[in-house]
């Protein structure tokens, strides 16, 4: 399912980018721009240029179409491990399936931006969310907290970079990773505000040193809407849930409902995930966001995972049959609609 993902992420990165368009998205990028969305723009123009030369127009495109396939695979990856190691392998494969299934290529792709600077601060935003979890996990063990934390913090702090590159709507992390922690070690809320305040002094410091130490350039970055193109798109309701496609539409209401009447079904590793996107969908509705707005692509991965917790859930249950089968049909027709619009799109 991946490797189809990957490509149909070439695919429409191949047949919707010209070297035309690479130049304008290098020329129209701000100043000083960190090294991470230039490479997000236009791999090749951080290359030597010798490099660059060798590669020609056609070598440009190639390179842009093979980084598309990173991130998106980087975040399916991600989705599928967390899932299966909370759920078992029938969460994971569910989860996964969702998300492969899902119009994220389309969607991603099809107004003119670049697949990595679309799925980055969605990775960035799921990795954030998880990377708290295993923090708040080891704040019961008596050590440094700081010092122990090292590796987990600096996690953190490289999801928060990734998830800066969407642009300032993200600090809506900040609350939520906070909150995460402090309900999974509620006995440490200091030690878990001293972890957060250090990834977060990380990150800051990773986005100005790619600013060239220029704060000028990282706080004009910081506050467009998308940093690629300093602008967002109009807000519609309707084009909000074009995003999730016809599966996700169909099973999040019902699976959300399961979670919240269900008693065995409410537990962290569902209700977390439903939480999380509920932030994510409400702050892109307050904060005006359009079609292409990274906030509504970050809610996607966590209704997959709680999807794919509630069919965990049934699938110990006397319906699990008809849940398997109602929801393989959706998946397939969600294929089905997927490849329409991305021969639509291209």
């Amino acid at each position: 399912m991946l490797l189809m993902l990957a490509g149909q992420c070439m695919s429409v990165t191949l047949q919707s980018l010209a070297p035309e368009q690479l130049r304008e998205w290098a020329i129209a990028a701000p100043k000083g721009q960190p090294i991470l969305l230039r490479i997000m723009a236009d791999p090749a123009s951080v290359l030597p240029a010798t490099l660059q030369d060798a590669l020609g127009s056609t070598g440009r495109v190639w390179l842009a179409a093979s980084l598309s396939a990173v991130f998106p695979l980087s975040l399916g990856l991600s989705l599928w491990y967390v899932s299966r190691r909370l759920y078992g392998s029938l969460g994971g494969l569910v989860a996964l399936a969702l998300y492969c299934s899902s119009p994220l290529v389309p969607f991603m792709g099809g107004e003119g931006l670049p697949f990595a600077s679309s799925f980055a601060p969605a990775w960035g935003a799921y990795g954030a969310v998880f990377c708290s979890v295993a923090v708040a996990h080891t704040l019961y063990a008596p050590r440094p907290v700081v010092l122990w934390n090292a590796r987990r913090i600096l996690l953190l702090a490289i999801s928060m970079v990734l998830a800066a590159c969407g642009g300032y709507r993200y600090v809506v992390l900040l609350p939520l990773v906070l909150c995460v922690i402090w309900y999974l070690a509620p006995v440490r809320r200091k030690a878990a505000a001293a972890i957060l305040a250090a990834a977060v002094v990380v990150a800051l410091f990773a986005l100005w040193a790619g600013h060239a130490f220029s704060a000028s350039a990282l706080w004009q970055t910081l506050r467009m809407d998308n940093p690629l193109h300093g602008h967002a798109a109009a807000s519609a309701l309707q084009e909000q849930i074009y995003v999730f496609g016809p599966a996700l539409v169909m099973l999040t209401p019902i699976a959300a409902g399961i979670v919240l009447v269900w008693k065995r079904a409410r537990y962290f590793g569902n209700v977390g995930p439903l939480v999380a996107a509920a932030v994510l969908l409400l702050s892109g509705q307050l904060l005006g966001c359009g079609r292409n707005d990274f906030l509504l692509g970050a809610a996607l991965p966590f209704l997959c995972q709680m999807i794919g917790g509630v069919t965990a859930d049934l699938a110990e249950t006397k319906v699990r049959w008809w849940w398997l089968a109602a929801l393989g049909i959706v998946i397939v027709s969600a294929w089905a609609e997927s490849l329409r619009l991305q021969v639509a799109v291209t």
